[in-house]
């Protein structure tokens, strides 16, 4: 029974570079990439950082080459 709803992803890497990277047609085989996944999280953080109100406390924790690096704005 759980072997019917497992789906085995295929790995497809695409690097994550800007804002001009078409989004995947298949989310799974992307995010069975870890480099995806890591290229995302980078890339979001700084979006984040990016895009916030300057009004506005923000701290982005994680998603950053440096695992312990944070980034705030105040």
């Amino acid at each position: 029974m759980r072997k019917k709803r497992l789906k085995k992803a295929t790995p497809v890497r695409r690097a994550i570079q800007d804002r001009n990277v078409p989004l995947p047609q298949k989310w799974d085989n992307f995010l069975a990439h870890s480099q995806n996944k890591a290229d995302l999280a980078r890339f979001l953080s700084q979006q984040l950082m990016i895009q916030a109100p300057s009004n506005k406390t923000n701290v982005v924790a994680g998603g950053f080459s440096n695992e312990q690096q944070v980034v705030f704005n105040a």
